[in-house]
Parts: structure tokens; C-alpha cells; sequence
């Protein structure tokens, strides 16, 4: 079972750290003094989002918006349904499996001993209409990292093993497809 270091400043601030190789009494050294504890894995208490939504109006003339983070986004049966301008909850749900699963292969990665410079992903969300219902029927992953010392094959098992192991991915009911691929720039050679 994984244990955690839970760090606490002399401000009360909550500091979080996976223990990895440094000893526990590293910690209790930093400047300023922190109190230190270590909690189990089934102790943590991981943090509730939220976000808000406001429809205004009948669902073909009507408009709303939707706020996260202190941003407000304007979507409509037009930016949902056809190309129109604003956002839609399909392009939300898109940008939080991209975000997700960016993080989750970035730490997969880093798991198994490499230093990840950079993994870019996008996620197309696909809707469609399933017994006369709009029904999101799929996520598709495109993903490209920078992981110098990689070799593709693992990189492609972990991309592969990471797909359904990031939490946006366990929360989505449907299909998940991933394209993955390792863009390290050749070294130069003489000349």
C-alpha cells in the first residue's frame, strides 16, 4: 500500500507528497519548520470540483453559459449540436479526459524511471444520436510526449495500460480509443 507524507506549514497550509525515495526525516529538516504525519492511501481525501451551469429559454432559441474556476463559457443548441460559436459540455468533457490523461501518463511514466519534457493531448468526444437520443458514444485520445530514453514499445504499453487507468477514463461509459506516439527530436550528428 502506497503511503503518503502529508505536510503541513507553519501556516496551516496543506502540503501533499508521495514518498518516493527520500526518508522520512528529510522532511522534518525544511525551512520553515513543517509538521510532518504520514497518512495510509485509503485515508486520503481527494478534493470535490465544481461547476455550474445556467439554460436560459426553450432548447433551439435558448442560451446559457457554464462556470468553472471562475470562468464563465456561453454554449447553445447551436454550439452543441451544429458549429456555432461558444462551448458545449461534449468539449468540456473532452478538455478534463485530455487534462486527465495527460497527468496520468506524464506520472506513469515517470513511475518507471524516465523524465517526461512534455505530453500534449487532445480528446475528441464524438455524439450521436442513439434510439433518437443524443448519446456520447466514444473518446478518442491523441497523444504525443517528448521522453528522451524512451523506446517506442514501452511507451506505447504504458500509453496503452494508462488509457483506462485515469480517472476521467474509469468515470466514462463508453468506447476509448488512443493514438499515441513518441516525437524525441533526433540527436545531431557530426558533421
Amino acid at each position: 500500500m502506497a503511503c503518503f507524507l502529508a505536510i503541513w506549514d507553519v501556516s496551516n497550509h496543506f502540503y501533499l507528497s508521495l514518498i518516493l525515495q527520500k526518508p522520512f526525516s528529510m522532511y522534518s529538516r525544511l525551512n520553515p519548520p513543517f509538521k510532518c504525519g504520514i497518512l495510509k492511501q485509503k485515508e486520503i481525501i481527494m478534493a470535490d470540483r465544481t461547476a455550474t451551469a445556467i439554460w436560459q429559454g426553450n432548447l433551439k432559441e435558448g442560451k446559457g453559459k457554464v462556470e468553472l474556476a471562475g470562468t464563465q463559457l456561453p454554449y447553445s443548441f447551436s454550439s452543441r449540436f451544429e458549429e456555432g460559436q461558444g462551448s458545449n459540455p461534449e468539449e468540456l468533457i473532452a478538455a478534463a479526459h485530455a487534462g486527465c490523461y495527460a497527468m496520468a501518463l506524464s506520472n506513469e511514466i515517470a513511475n518507471q524511471g524516465y523524465t517526461v519534457e512534455k505530453v500534449e493531448v487532445s480528446a475528441k468526444i464524438s455524439l450521436r444520436f442513439i434510439d433518437g437520443k443524443p448519446t456520447i458514444v466514444s473518446s478518442h485520445l491523441d497523444c504525443k510526449a517528448q521522453v528522451p530514453e524512451l523506446n517506442p514499445e514501452t511507451f506505447l504499453e504504458i500509453a496503452e495500460a494508462t488509457k483506462m487507468a485515469c480517472p476521467v477514463s474509469r468515470a466514462l461509459n463508453l468506447e476509448i480509443t488512443l493514438d499515441a506516439c513518441l516525437v524525441n527530436p533526433q540527436p545531431r550528428r557530426g558533421w
